[in-house]
């Protein structure tokens, strides 16, 4: 996935990178009203190293893997949801059979204890991710050192996945 942005700071080897947020709502033709007022903050700052040697002022092309945005989205979206229906079926099966609770009550504490223990999870592989260069997102190109039309670059000064 690729976004423009501009350079507001440069620092030794990294540059902070100031650039519009974007979402899906933002291209539907559609004015269901959906997303509400999930767009209320208009720009986000990254700070990524400078590989191509950007100085504040310059569009830069940052990307960021597809494989690594979608296997991120199934974390954070998926395993919550499948730790609570998983909390549920584990508590009121083990909840009736050995404590003697009703199932009920049991797999919906069940489910609270796997839902708050997913988000501890994800929280611990954020933080080892983080660190991770494949979820960093890169500088791909800068103005200044490609003298295009302000389009994508090209195909050429991108890496492969």
């Amino acid at each position: 996935m690729k976004e423009k942005g501009i350079v507001t700071k440069a620092k030794n080897n990294k540059v902070l990178v100031k650039i519009k947020r974007q979402s899906a709502c933002d291209r539907c033709e559609q004015s269901c009203g959906l997303a509400g007022d999930s767009n209320s903050q208009k720009e986000m700052y990254v700070e990524v190293t400078n590989t191509v040697q950007a100085q504040p002022g310059d569009e830069v092309w940052l990307d960021m893997g597809e494989r690594q945005i979608r296997g991120a989205a199934i974390l954070v979206y998926g395993f919550p949801i499948l730790a609570l229906i998983l909390g549920y079926f584990v508590f009121s099966t083990l909840g009736a059979a050995v404590l003697g609770y009703s199932s009920e009550p049991a797999g919906m504490l069940g489910a609270l204890v796997f839902l708050g223990l997913a988000f501890y999870i994800i929280n611990r592989v954020d933080f080892f991710l983080q660190r991770k260069s494949g979820f960093q997102p890169r500088l791909i190109a800068s103005s200044s050192t490609d003298s295009s039309s302000g389009d994508q670059p090209a195909a050429g000064n991108e890496r492969e996945e």
